[in-house]
């Protein structure tokens, strides 16, 4: 699928705190949030170089994003890893020697576009239905980036829609791909971002809702995906750090519970 020289492989993993990094060539922690203004932090830091890192409470882990798309300008590949969380062989394996390697992901970038984490599934709701009673926005953020996306780049309303009312999608704001694609995919986030942060007000949201920016790009990977007819590896994502319950079962009962919460 991919022409690109596929020989400089980046697997950045975004952190708020200290931890040990996998030690797999390739992989570089970067430091978002209150880490990376600490003087004792040894990781690359999103407040250095061309950045947004001001914005993290707002768009979590996309100031590393946006840190990555302007300052690596070497990577031919280029993943993302979301708080410490990894894409795996296997959905029970945590151990750094079932993640992704740079020759893994080169290989499978052969005969795909990109890789993805597995998508989750809702049973009971559409993707936007649980953006808004999952406890992650509200409704209106929604329709404010659909208006956002029908005006600055309409041919991909068809899948901002289908991608709403489907039950299924992939989370975390994790991806691998070529600097091509990687390069395209940001170009248009942000741009989306940009306009969509122009006309929400966040003054009253909670600490959580004003999180909307990394929740809404969740959704928006997908809608690029499906937009641009991508074709996608799958991998399993694991975190160490919570174990099993914590990789699925844990993130479907803690957004219900959320869910709970905001109807009374």
């Amino acid at each position: 699928m991919n022409s690109a020289n596929l020989d400089s492989f980046s697997m950045y993993v975004v952190s708020h705190k200290d931890f040990d990094p996998p030690a797999i060539d390739g992989y570089t922690p970067i430091a978002v949030g209150s880490l990376a203004i600490d003087p004792c932090c040894t990781f690359v830091r999103d407040n250095t170089g061309d950045n947004i890192s001001a914005k993290n409470p707002n768009y979590c882990e996309l100031t590393a994003l946006y840190w990555i798309w302007k300052n690596d300008l070497s990577s031919d590949v280029i993943g993302f890893c979301h708080y410490r969380r990894y894409f795996s062989t296997s959905p029970i394996c945590f151990n750094a020697s079932c993640f992704l390697t740079g020759a893994s992901a080169s290989k499978t970038l052969l005969s795909h576009d990109l890789i993805l984490p597995s998508p989750f599934y809702w049973p009971t709701r559409t993707v936007g239905e649980n953006y808004y009673l999952g406890g992650m926005g509200h409704e209106e953020d929604l329709r404010v980036t659909r208006d956002v996306v029908a005006e600055l780049t309409p041919e991909y309303l068809v899948a901002f829609d289908g991608v709403m009312i489907s039950r299924s999608a992939s989370y975390c704001n994790m991806l691998v791909a070529p600097r091509r694609l990687f390069d395209e995919y940001c170009s248009w986030l942000f741009s989306v971002l940009a306009e969509v942060e122009k006309r929400i007000d966040i003054s009253c949201y909670s600490v959580q809702e004003a999180r909307v920016f990394g929740y809404l790009s969740e959704l928006l990977l997908n809608v690029w995906v499906s937009r641009n007819s991508l074709n996608t590896a799958l991998l399993p994502v694991v975190n160490p750090e919570r174990g099993f319950r914590g990789n699925a079962f844990d993130r479907l009962k803690n957004f219900r519970d959320k869910a709970k919460t905001r109807r009374g």
